[in-house]
């Protein structure tokens, strides 16, 4: 295992003398290496999505067989292959912007699909451009499909700066008034949740052996080619830390911890993987999709973790008191039933039967942890959603709290 100033010195050496761009062979090669990095990890991606739908079958709100899955971004279609197969679902599309890895997937279901045993779509292209054709696809794969499920797979924080003209509200709109039940999942490394939630907004950070001036090099150039406008210029704190954005702190940690090789480390430096900020995204979609129910949960990834820890990272907050590790991912998962749905209106039957009497107008009110830390509170102007936010502490157990911002949730 390199160390961390071993990893250093490459990158200074050799990454900032030159740049590789995405056209070039070294750049091609480089792309296509990622992708491969992606391939046949559908099933375990899929783990936590298969939970949540299996509940929902389980409770009568989802029917396989007039359910299409969609992925978007999968790559070589490994995700959506493996939950139609899980689910037993009756169609599936897989949206790729890559053309080798579409074409891949098509290649790799050819005799299924021309035997008539496997209803599965390929449609080739950017994002954005191409997805009301994907929704096409998916709409006249099976008779009277009333649902869809939409599997975003750490492509959410890429496409703001790859696909033109793209924006969350429009991409979701679009999602939302496709099908009568639509259900995405998303899975994304993210930017740290607010304090005390996440780290602080700066941080101290430093490697045993590595000296202040070498670490605030590479803190430079990550925030000089990722960070404009967004952090501070990192600052030497002694001769063994470099204090600067929490964000910029993980965005340095995930390209040093996980460093494989110079020409791997340009590739990576084409993206931010800390731009994403799911709380964000979140109290945007509860005001704009009425009776939206949300589930954030943060994690920590265990290749990160493990590399965190054998590396002895130190990261403090300006006081000088140590930080824990990181959270490097975040999972979103969004669910919009139909509202005509006989279990919904049974349930909704219920509640009313049970309701708690009206809190008095003139009560002072009082502020939600969760809503204070950014997640949609009921004073967003939203008439519907619930939003439960999940942190897998370094325990392994789960920390939940609710947020409730419209007169009726449905809970399974």
């Amino acid at each position: 295992m390199k160390t961390i100033d071993e990893i250093i010195e490459a990158i200074l050496r050799n990454a900032l003398a030159r740049e590789i761009s995405i056209g070039t062979p070294d750049g091609e090669a480089n792309r296509h290496a990622y992708i491969q990095s992606f391939e046949g990890e559908g099933e375990r991606k899929i783990r936590f999505v298969v939970d949540d739908l299996e509940a929902l079958k389980e409770a009568g709100l989802l029917h396989p067989h007039r359910t299409v899955a969609m992925s978007i971004g999968g790559a070589d279609g490994s995700d959506v292959l493996a939950l139609m197969k899980r689910m037993n679902l009756s169609a599936g599309v897989l949206l790729e912007y890559d053309n080798d890895a579409g074409l891949n997937a098509q290649e790799r279901t050819r005799d299924l699909r021309e035997d008539g045993s496997l209803k599965f779509s390929v449609v080739i292209g950017d994002a954005m451009q191409k997805l009301n054709t994907a929704l096409d696809k998916a709409k006249s794969a099976v008779k009277d499909a009333d649902t869809l499920i939409v599997l975003c797979f750490g492509v959410l924080h890429e496409l703001p700066k790859r696909s033109p003209n793209y924006t969350h509200d429009r991409f979701f709109d679009i999602l939302f008034s496709a099908f009568p039940t639509v259900m995405v999942y998303c899975a994304e490394p993210c930017a740290q949740p607010e304090f005390p939630l996440g780290w602080p907004q700066s941080v101290e950070l430093g490697f045993p052996g590595v000296k202040a001036d070498r670490l605030a090099g590479i803190a430079r150039f990550i925030c000089d080619r990722l960070f404009v406008g967004k952090a501070d210029a990192p600052e030497q704190r002694g001769q063994d830390l470099v204090r600067m954005n929490r964000d910029l702190a993980v965005e340095l940690l995930h390209k040093t911890l996980r460093f494989s090789s110079v020409d791997r480390f340009h590739h990576e430096m084409e993206e931010r993987l800390t731009s994403f900020d799911v709380q964000s995204l979140s109290s945007m979609l509860a005001t704009r999709i009425a009776n939206l129910e949300q589930e954030i949960a943060y994690r920590t990834s265990d290749g990160f973790r493990k590399e965190y820890r054998d590396h002895g990272v130190n990261v403090r907050d300006e006081r000088g008191a140590a930080l824990p590790i990181p959270f490097t991912h975040s999972r979103l998962i969004l669910r919009r039933f139909a509202q005509s749905h006989p279990q919904l209106q049974r349930a909704k039957a219920e509640a009313a039967d049970f309701a708690p009497p009206p809190v008095p107008t003139k009560a002072p009110a009082v502020a939600d942890p969760v809503s204070a830390a950014g997640a949609p509170s009921a004073a967003s102007g939203s008439d519907g959603g619930k939003v439960n936010i999940s942190v897998s502490n370094q325990a392994g157990r789960d920390v939940r709290s609710t947020v409730t911002n419209r007169t009726f949730t449905f809970n399974k």
